[in-house]
């Protein structure tokens, strides 16, 4: 009785917040529109800029949106993969155009090996488990780069996702993967890096839903390679 009400509370709270967050979306996707009219009548640089600002804290707010959405599914139980034929290269080259901003901006080297594979698989947990790990990867790497490839094990595809940054500590292990853990760069100012510290915790929630488990080896002051 005790696991059936759990079950029933976590039900009813991953519905809840599936409303709210809709609801919250609607005026976030009129305000993106409002941001995007405002861009077109811009002249000034300065104008142009507060703009930019504006549609990222916009995207910033609707991915944190999605993130708790996601983490309340996960938890409840109702995330059911859709297998399908899915191209990595179509991937690898969606999410390069998703991150290359992001990684030239910090001048950082963002590579894909080249892929020329199809997989059966989920594309959206897929594209989510690529997208933590990946924004994890150039939130905690401050010179070098990111590099994304595949090796062949058996009759399976496994992707590595490696970074040159601060590494993770042996006794952080586990840690990085539990709700709202932020690691301390070693390699910066010690601070916390920003984000609610979800990434990772849905990253083996999504993958556990699609039975494979995610792995990393890592050392402190040389970087990470998620599997």
């Amino acid at each position: 009785a005790a696991k059936e009400n759990a079950e029933l509370a976590n039900l009813s709270k991953t519905r809840f917040l599936a409303a709210a967050s809709h609801d919250v979306l609607q005026p976030l996707n009129a305000a993106h529109l409002s941001v995007s009219a405002l861009a077109e009548v811009q002249t000034s640089e300065e104008g142009k800029k507060l703009v930019r600002q504006v549609e990222r804290s916009l995207e910033t707010m609707e991915d944190l949106l999605r993130t708790l959405l996601d983490i309340s599914k996960l938890d409840a139980g109702v995330v059911q993969p859709e297998i399908g034929d899915v191209s990595l290269e179509t991937l690898f080259s969606s999410l390069r155009s998703d991150f290359q901003p992001e990684a030239e901006k910090k001048g950082l080297s963002l590579k894909f090996r080249p892929v020329n594979v199809t997989v059966r698989t989920d594309r959206t947990l897929l594209r989510r488990i690529l997208q933590n790990i990946l924004s994890n990867a150039l939130r905690y790497t401050r010179s070098g780069g990111v590099l994304v490839g595949t090796r062949h094990r058996g009759d399976t595809i496994r992707i590595d996702v490696a970074d040159t940054g601060c590494g993770i500590a042996e006794d952080q292990r586990e840690a990085v993967f539990e709700e709202f853990h932020r690691g301390t760069s070693t390699l910066a100012d010690g601070g916390l890096a920003g984000g609610l510290g979800l990434g990772l915790a849905i990253v083996r929630r999504m993958a556990a839903a699609l039975g494979h488990p995610v792995t990393f080896s890592s050392r402190v002051g040389r970087g990470t390679i998620f599997h």
